[in-house]
């Protein structure tokens, strides 16, 4: 059954990436079509896909559908003023008007950018997935001893209270994006034990990130935030009955500090339909409630629950070991004394093979009591863990809030995050052309084609339809600012020329922008064909990196070994 869900899931992934890169480039196409036929230019065909497989001509038009449901196209001879426009049978026709080729020209991006904001409606009704609310402020949880920030003097339990001398006003999110986007030093202004530090570096690269964010090689973050456990209430649901609300942040379940969010569910799982009180941080006031956990359908391809131990174990490739990498606190591996770090040798006297078949034999075998062997430093003991079912019982909170970006905020990111971009990358280029000291660590190299926004509709829409519908919304926008650049062969270079041409009451001269548009059809088909190899190389597998073992600290345990930590101190320190 689960298998069943999951194919469904990719089918509708698929079909939504498809369907929507095409309406993106069909409502494109429809709004140079609309213009053109109420300016009278002459048209001779409007394609709904390409590779024509039906066609009828209506008042002159020839309206096709295609055999490749991709987008569209539509058949302007008169926009082209690089030589003589002809009909489709080999008339010449007359020259358009420079004011209709511009309203033409600029009606494609424009019903880009209407399309964009008629989804975006959709996002602010219903909201978007946030993984944090907007913070104030933020205190650092834990980081990489072998860092920059780390070289720099920021310290677990520093509180961020300004970027690059700003007003800190950011969601995880978006102060990842800002250290990831900038060029040259960054300053982080932190408060430790009352006293207001500064601590500036140079964003580097993260080699500590996934494979598949490694090959980016951008500056992710070194370090890691104290998140609080913001939550939104399920509809219908124990929480929202009792007045929990979007946002409101998790402290405690039954005087209980809640570390992380799976907390909750084991200890929910546990105590079944009991009375419970749980309180949460809205704003700056501490809310308590009671509610009663009722039998919650939350995962469609197992509504009895899925058994589970509360730890997340993985393969450790350098022993071919099984390890411990995360243990929930509360949780059955935790009551068993099972901690981050441990390796599982055998599971009930069988030697585990791997991280998947120990936790297939654990999840498969309901709430049977395992015996495991585990091994801590030069020690080697066992432990009892017996699983508890989790999805049976629940309050109705799913950890993170929803926001509801209006359509012309959501408009407004993606110009910013185009202009941003596009400055980073010149001053990447510039930088290894030895032109500027600046620095930055986004380059074209990050940029992706047609293929690459293909495959980000698919995991954005099999996350969730609403994530995908934001993601359509931002290649919308984003295929319009692009088609406005003032270069030729785009929308922005024939509205350019046609603006020259009516100030100047001069068209300007046909070999130029012939030559002009050969060069820069080129350079584009050069372009996507580059971007095209980069999208095929995202979907290789990335090579496997051996690398050593990060050194962490965190507020729980700050200071790192003796021989790690040589050389670290900074003046920031001192």
């Amino acid at each position: 059954m689960e298998m069943f869900w999951e194919i469904l899931r990719i089918v509708g992934a698929v079909v939504f990436a498809i369907f929507f890169l095409g309406m993106c480039v069909f409502v494109h196409e429809l709004g140079h079509f609309l213009v053109a036929k109420w300016r009278g230019l002459h048209i001779i065909a409007f394609s709904l896909g390409f590779k024509k497989a039906w066609g009828k001509k209506i008042n002159g038009v020839d309206y096709r559908i295609g055999w490749i449901p991709a987008g569209g196209y539509v058949d302007l001879p008169q926009i082209d003023t690089t030589d003589v426009a002809k009909d489709e049978d080999g008339n010449e026709l007359p020259p358009a008007k420079p004011l209709d080729r511009l309203l033409t020209a600029a009606a494609g991006p424009v019903f880009n950018i209407l399309f964009g904001l008629l989804l975006g409606c959709v996002v602010w009704y219903f909201g978007m997935p946030a993984e944090t609310p907007r913070y104030e402020s933020m205190v650092v949880e834990s980081l990489i001893v072998d860092s920059p920030e780390y070289r720099a003097g920021l310290r677990p339990g520093d509180e961020i209270v300004k970027f690059n001398g700003e007003n800190f006003n950011y969601t995880w999110n978006d102060l990842k994006k800002e250290i990831m986007l900038a060029i040259g030093e960054v300053t982080l202004t932190v408060n430790r034990n009352g006293e207001t530090l500064e601590i500036t570096y140079q964003p580097t690269p993260n080699p500590y990130v996934a494979p598949e964010l490694r090959r980016e090689n951008i500056a992710i973050p070194f370090f890691e935030p104290k998140v609080p456990l913001a939550v939104r209430p399920m509809e219908d649901s124990p929480a929202e009955r009792a007045g929990i609300i979007n946002g409101d942040e998790l402290v405690s379940v039954n005087g209980i500090e809640l570390k992380d969010f799976s907390q909750l569910a084991f200890f929910v799982a546990e105590h079944g339909a009991n009375e419970l009180t749980l309180a949460v941080k809205r704003g700056k006031e501490i809310k308590t409630f009671t509610l009663v956990p009722e039998k919650l359908a939350l995962n469609p391809a197992a509504p009895d629950g899925e058994w589970n131990s509360g730890f997340l174990i993985y393969d450790n490739p350098e022993d071919k070991s099984v390890k411990v990498g995360f243990v929930v606190a509360g949780s059955p591996a935790d009551k068993a004394g099972i901690t981050e770090g441990d390796t599982i040798i055998d599971i009930d006297g069988q030697p585990v093979s791997g991280a998947v078949g120990l936790f297939e034999k654990i999840a498969g075998a309901g709430g049977v009591e395992h015996q495991l062997k585990i091994k801590r430093g030069g020690e080697t003991f066992d432990v009892t863990v017996t699983p508890v079912k989790l999805g049976v019982y629940g309050v109705g909170v799913q950890l993170g809030m929803l926001e509801y970006p209006s359509p012309f905020r959501q408009f407004a990111y993606v110009w910013e995050m185009s202009f941003r971009s596009l400055r980073n990358i010149s001053i990447s280029l510039a930088n290894k052309l030895n032109l500027t000291e600046q620095q930055s660590t986004v380059s074209a190299r990050n940029l992706s084609g047609p293929l690459g926004i293909v495959s980000m509709m698919y995991k954005t829409a099999h996350y969730s339809l609403i994530t995908g519908i934001y993601f359509v919304v931002f290649v919308s926008f984003a295929l319009a600012i692009f088609n406005l650049l003032p270069l030729p062969v785009l929308d922005g270079g024939h509205i350019f020329f046609a603006a020259i041409e009516l100030i100047f009451r001069h068209p300007v001269p046909k070999w130029l922008v012939k030559n002009l548009s050969l060069i820069f059809i080129v350079l584009l088909f050069s372009a996507m064909a580059l971007l095209t190899m980069l999208d095929v190389m995202r979907l290789v597998p990335p090579e496997e990196v051996e690398l050593k073992e990060p050194v962490i600290v965190s507020i729980d345990n700050p200071e790192p070994p003796a021989d790690a930590a040589e050389g670290s101190e900074t003046e920031a320190q001192k």
